[in-house]
């Protein structure tokens, strides 16, 4: 019974929302930083991201990766005085979805979601003046998702997690359904004439 329903759970894998994305994103651009920066394991951090309203955003997942890596991040405050400096500024989050498409006539609609990050980010030492990161760091990630779901994968009080998209055109939900019936009476008005 338990591997039956690790199997439905796999085959109906619910993607991310977009505030997750954005999240995994921020924690691999964190990573790749950290592999590039000169700091050393057991280094005390102190971690600041500014513009204050994506704190809470990012900060979660800029603690939990410099934690894997065996630093020890502090958030900046006046009381921190450690060497060790880590910004990071969102320069570009963006969230964009396709047109809309079918995999086949009896499929259900999906649309592919496109989510990219460009932060700038520098990593220094206060003590003495050396900057072991300066520059810009970027992520993106596709994936299909189903397009009834869309907006339930957007949280409304972000707007940086609403993705832009194109306007469905207005005569694909009225010409479907005509080509539908209309192949549908094709195919009996064929079975009919050739059976005679």
């Amino acid at each position: 019974m338990l591997q039956y329903a690790s199997v439905v759970a796999q085959e109906e894998k619910i993607p991310l929302n977009n505030v997750q994305m954005i999240q995994k994103g921020t924690s691999a651009i964190v990573h790749a930083l950290c592999k590039q920066s000169m700091m050393k394991m057991g280094d005390t951090v102190t971690i600041a991201v500014s513009p204050v309203s994506y704190q809470w955003l990012l900060e979660k997942e800029m603690i939990a990766t410099l934690s894997q890596y065996g630093f020890t991040p502090k958030l900046s405050s006046p009381s921190i005085s450690s060497p060790l400096f880590f910004s990071l500024h969102p320069t570009s989050v963006s969230v964009a979805y396709s047109e809309p498409f079918r995999r086949s006539i009896m499929s259900g609609r999906e649309i592919a979601r496109h989510i990219s990050l460009q932060y700038s980010a520098q990593i220094a030492n206060k003590r003495t003046g050396e900057i072991y990161f300066s520059g810009e760091e970027n992520w993106s990630s596709t994936d299909t998702i189903a397009y009834d779901d869309m907006h339930s994968l957007e949280n409304a009080d972000m707007p940086i997690s609403i993705g832009k998209f194109t306007e469905e055109h207005w005569y694909e939900n009225y010409f479907e359904p005509f080509v539908v019936i209309g192949a549908t009476a094709v195919v009996i008005f064929l079975f009919f004439t050739v059976r005679s």
